[in-house]
């Protein structure tokens, strides 16, 4: 179940947009709409649904538009185009159209999500640059991280910073313990700046597994329907 998307730079949110789906603490009366998990004794709590609303040109759209360019971009596994155009979203295929075009100086654009599968929390982010609105010049990935549990799995800046893989041992790569510090290393020299992490080195290196149900999730669980007629 989704608990949290945020973004920053993506279109008309300068700064950060935050959509929760975690019910206040003190609300009441909302009993039967709200869904729980247990994970490590501890509950978690997220709305069945949620009504966004504003006046016309309030950034409506733009809510929806980052989920499935957040998506589309970490399903692919990178920040280049896409030739596919096939998604009434433009800023999924290209990225150019993403960055706020008031910024006076290039920003990068953020991602965040929070969600739980399979009894699993799961917070996934990336933090790019793409350059101004409307150009398209070479990308880099500066920051990206996984945390699972609210533990740290890996943290991406220049280089790669580890955390708790033990704790996700059951879905590590057969005999990972053996060549771990050769994983690790080839990991880190094998970063490309315009690729995620998480959908390539970790998933080709580390855990395929986890990787796939990351990816379902978002492929089968995450559905964003853009535009009425893309139904």
């Amino acid at each position: 179940m989704l608990l949290e998307f945020k973004t920053s730079n993506y279109k008309s949110f300068k700064d950060e947009m935050r959509f929760s789906m975690v019910p206040a603490p003190k609300q009441t009366g909302l009993d039967y709409s709200i869904m729980r998990t247990e994970i490590h004794k501890r509950i978690y709590k997220a709305l069945c649904s949620s009504v966004i609303y504003g006046p016309n040109a309030s950034g409506k759209t733009n809510i929806v538009g980052a989920m499935d360019t957040f998506k589309s971009i970490v399903l692919r596994g990178h920040i280049r185009d896409t030739d596919d155009v096939n998604d009434p979203n433009a800023a999924s295929c290209k990225l150019e159209l993403i960055p706020n075009n008031s910024l006076e100086k290039p920003a990068p654009v953020y991602f965040y999500i929070k969600f739980i599968v399979d009894d699993m929390l799961i917070e996934y982010s990336f933090n790019a640059d793409i350059g101004e609105f409307l150009e398209a010049d070479q990308r880099k990935i500066l920051t990206e991280s996984l945390i699972i549990n609210e533990k740290l799995i890996f943290l991406r800046n220049e280089a790669i910073k580890f955390g708790f893989l033990d704790d996700i041992d059951a879905f590590m790569i057969k005999d990972f313990q053996q060549y771990e510090s050769g994983a690790i290393s080839l990991a880190q020299n094998s970063l490309n700046n315009d690729e995620l992490f998480l959908m390539n080195g970790f998933k080709n290196i580390f855990s395929t597994e986890l990787v796939t149900l990351i990816r379902e999730w978002l492929s089968n669980k995450f559905m964003v329907i853009y535009r009425a007629d893309a139904i």
